[in-house]
């Protein structure tokens, strides 16, 4: 190698390390793994009616699992209470905009504590944020949906069995109850990626692909999941986030969700409409050599009066690395709190007792100008990634690759139309000045099969 390239190669592997010095509050690293016994799960299908007044729904094929109510807070956003029976630390929170929402171009975000989460929806098309408090704003949400959903951690040395000895089976209302935990529901998910002319699942030894038999094309465009035999059940909690590439689209994706097939729509906020993925050119704005969308999801195992999945695990049944189910003992879950500084190009692991943050072992600012995130190092059955903001607002949206050893987020603004580099300070300020976190989370396979 010339002298001149071998110096440039130094520098720039000595800017990097700088760049990657793991950073954050140590005392929020918990255990590299909480154990299964201590999950406590939820999640809720909310829908709004012809006034744009948000109700908790529960049916057959989607329960409503430790919501108790609903209000809307002095900015507007929407309040999602939890039931008494999980006031517990977040390992990971869930929010995903049905596919009415998201065809309108309304991007959801989340952020919570251990007795509620916050929802605010941005209206991508308008470039503002919506206010639930507002007659007018209202009417952008009237007749769609959402869903939320979390996984939460009793105190050390207690199972979650222990302390929930009754999960209130429609204590709340019709499929309505008081909680759940990992005994009763098991989790899934995949990864589809789109680098050939049709959407495949992408299974290997570092993405493993649980619940899902085989995906398509719907009638109207959409991208269509459909379950295993084995996890064909009533679904708690879905989420389909995309990765860092169709973040940085500026696409906004929609989920509807039932026991057999979950259906993922998705919305172009720079062609400002819903695309057709059956048509060519709309189908190009998805296409990439590593462009993915992360699927995760809880259903049910044992609740009466609904479908439910079962835990046998049918290993590689569905293809190479894609299992029809697993036993929960063969999942974990990870998660962690992200922050950031106007002052420095880094980022910050924060945990504190509403939410716990694990399996992330350092963090850094990549020379891109993208958080670098390094943790669970193989098997990976899924991700989410929630951005959120809490004073004013710019729309942002974060996309997760990698999800092992070492990820990407990048992080974009629809106001802005851009990816933000966390390299430049006036990106820095928009974050802090938005009161911006992520919120990544991570299942990881640890089974033996």
């Amino acid at each position: 190698m010339p002298r001149r390239g071998l110096i440039a190669s130094v520098l720039s592997a000595l800017l990097l390390a700088v760049l990657l010095v793991p950073s954050g509050n140590a005392a929020a690293i918990d255990d590299e793994f909480v154990p299964v016994d201590r999950y406590v799960v939820g999640g809720c299908r909310i829908a709004f009616d012809a006034a744009g007044t948000a109700s908790p729904v529960g049916s057959a094929g989607r329960p409503c699992v430790g919501v108790s109510s609903l209000g809307v807070d002095s900015r507007g956003d929407l309040i999602v209470r939890m039931t008494p029976q999980a006031p517990y630390p977040s390992l990971r929170i869930m929010v995903q905009a049905g596919p009415v929402l998201s065809a309108r171009g309304i991007a959801t975000s989340a952020t919570g504590n251990g007795k509620h989460v916050t929802v605010r929806f941005y209206d991508a098309r308008d470039k503002s944020r919506i206010s639930l408090r507002s007659t007018t704003q209202r009417r952008r949400v009237v007749r769609a949906d959402l869903a939320i959903g979390w996984v939460k951690v009793t105190p050390s040395g207690t199972t979650a069995a222990s302390l929930l000895k009754d999960p209130g089976y429609d204590a709340l209302g019709p499929y309505r109850d008081r909680t759940a935990t990992s005994e009763t529901t098991i989790a899934g998910g995949c990864v589809i990626r789109f680098d050939s002319e049709t959407p495949r699942v992408h299974a290997n030894s570092s993405h493993r692909c649980i619940g899902v038999s085989s995906v398509r094309l719907s009638s109207t465009g959409d991208l269509q999941v459909v379950s295993s035999t084995e996890q064909r059940g009533a679904v708690v909690n879905a989420q389909a986030d995309p990765d860092e590439t169709l973040a940085t689209r500026g696409l906004i994706t929609g989920v509807s969700a039932t026991p057999s097939v979950m259906t993922v729509s998705i919305f172009d906020s720079r062609l400002r409409r819903r695309l057709d993925l059956r048509q060519p050119q709309d189908y190009a704005r998805v296409v990439g050599s590593t462009a993915n969308v992360w699927l995760s999801w809880t259903k049910t195992t044992q609740r009466p009066g609904v479908s439910n999945a079962v835990t046998t695990p049918a290993a590689h049944a569905y293809g190479p690395f894609m299992d029809g189910s697993v036993e929960p003992i063969a999942l974990v879950q990870r998660g962690c709190r992200i922050r950031f500084s106007e002052t420095s190009a880094g980022a910050l692991a924060y945990g504190n007792r509403y939410h716990l943050c694990t399996g992330v072992t350092g963090l850094g600012v990549d020379r891109a100008g993208y958080v670098a995130v390094y943790g669970p190092l193989h098997d990976i059955v899924s991700t989410t990634t929630i951005a959120t903001s809490g004073k004013t607002d710019h729309g942002l949206r974060a996309g997760l690759s990698g999800g092992g050893r070492r990820s990407v987020i990048r992080i974009y603004s629809l106001k802005l139309g851009r990816t933000l580099d966390l390299r430049k300070a006036a990106d820095r300020k928009i974050l802090v000045s938005d009161g911006a976190e992520l919120y990544p989370g991570w299942t990881q396979f640890v089974g033996s099969y």
